[in-house]
This record gives structure tokens, C-alpha cells and sequence, in this order.
């Protein structure tokens, strides 16, 4: 699948990292300008930018959830948020700033969690999918200028990949491949 480098510089200037963010089990991807992000497809974007939201409480937490069609490919990003992880009822959103790239803005942001939630992003119908072995994870951190890669999992099933990985804070994510 064909990459794209990633619109970084800008998009730093205006993320909020939270603080007291964890970085056990995380690695810093040096090189932030020439970060390759996961194209969905090579296809112009019928809508450019995508907002999904829910209310949850703590002692429930919840799920969010938005899915959308970007030519043949179904893509759908969820964040599972487990009861007692949140402080106060919190408004959880999905904001996908380009649709035809695996990249999310989770908020409210800053916010660190008091356990850490599951986001999955599943691609269905994907033209070529990558190894699974290739696609990693990372959180862009404004202070470093850097992202930093977290342990995540991709599985393939046909023509479907679904990556998945947890978190304890929400700001800006990407699936990455720093080996292409």
C-alpha cells in the first residue's frame, strides 16, 4: 500500500500533550517530518474530516465508535473506555482530520485516564493490505517534536486489517511503517 508523508509540522504546533504520560513499553520515532502515514486509499476524500462523539460516565465507561466509507475500503475507529478509567463524565471524541489517512485525534485532550482504554481501527476492503509486521503505532508528542511509538497489534484477514492498541492518554495518533 502506498504511503504518503504525513502534514506533521503544522498539526504540532496545536497538540496538547497530557501530562504524567506513562512511556513504559513506548519508543521514540526520530524524524518527525518524514513520518510515512498509512494511506487509506489514493482516492480524493468526498468529505475531508469526520467528528464522532459519546458521553460516558465513570463507573460505566463505554464505547465510541464512527465508520465511514472512503471508496471500496469500510473504516472503523473505536475507543472502548473501561468503567472507573474515567474521573468525571467526560464527553470521549473521534475526530479524523483526512479520511483517507489511519490517523485520529482522540479527546478530550489532555487527559490521562485512571486505567488505560482499547482503541481499534479496523480497514475492510483495503486495495493492497501491508504486512501486518510493518504497521506500528505512535502518539505525537509536541514537546519533543517527536512521535512515539507504542506497542500495538495488526492483523490481516483478506483483504482486512485491523490494528489495535491501548492507551492512557488521548491526543493525536497515526499508524506508521518506519521501515519503508
Amino acid at each position: 500500500m502506498k504511503k504518503v508523508v504525513a502534514s506533521i509540522i503544522a498539526v504540532a504546533m496545536i497538540l496538547v500533550l497530557a501530562n504524567g504520560c506513562s512511556t513504559v513499553g513506548q519508543t521514540t520515532y526520530k524524524g518527525f517530518n518524514s513520518v510515512k502515514a498509512f494511506k487509506i486509499v489514493n482516492a480524493p476524500a468526498a468529505k475531508s474530516s469526520l467528528h464522532f462523539e459519546k458521553t460516558l460516565t465513570p463507573g460505566q465507561g463505554g464505547v465510541v465508535s464512527g465508520s465511514y466509507t472512503i471508496g471500496n475500503v469500510q473504516v472503523t475507529y473505536t475507543v472502548t473506555v473501561p468503567a472507573g478509567a474515567l474521573h468525571n463524565t467526560e464527553t470521549v471524541t473521534i475526530d479524523i482530520p483526512d479520511v483517507t489517512v489511519a490517523r485520529q485525534d482522540l479527546g478530550p485532550s489532555p487527559y490521562t485516564f485512571n486505567k488505560p482504554v482499547t482503541v481499534t481501527m479496523s480497514f475492510k476492503n483495503l486495495p493492497n493490505v501491508p504486512d501486518p509486521s510493518d504497521i506500528q503505532v505512535a502518539w505525537f508528542d509536541p514537546n519533543a517534536g517527536e512521535w512515539i511509538v507504542v506497542p500495538s497489534t495488526a492483523t490481516v484477514n483478506g483483504n482486512d486489517l485491523t490494528v489495535t492498541y491501548n492507551t492512557s492518554h488521548f491526543t493525536a495518533w497515526l499508524i506508521i511503517d518506519p521501515d519503508d
